[in-house]
């Protein structure tokens, strides 16, 4: 991923380097973190839009122990363009 992509999809907040470590150290205390507003307004809205209309595949990966995912896939021909933001 280029960098002016993660410039593009992420709230600038997230980015700065003693919010980053706060996050480390959240996650190293209570392994998982909650980063709300993670993704800008625009992006966010965008993603949302293509997954309620995509017609998706759904299944969970992984193994147990270190628990598991959700993945989805689009199953469809068609990209989409996510760059008018």
């Amino acid at each position: 991923m280029q960098e002016e992509m993660v410039y593009e999809w992420l709230n600038p907040v997230y980015l700065k380097p003693d919010v980053q470590e706060q996050i480390r150290e959240k996650f190293e205390a209570d392994s998982e973190i909650e980063l709300q507003g993670f993704l800008k307004v625009c992006k966010f809205t965008i993603l949302v839009i293509i997954l309620v209309f995509a017609t998706l595949t759904v299944f969970v990966t992984g193994r147990p122990q270190f628990g598991s995912m959700v993945m989805a896939l689009r199953m469809s021909p068609k990209l989409l363009c996510i760059e008018s933001c």
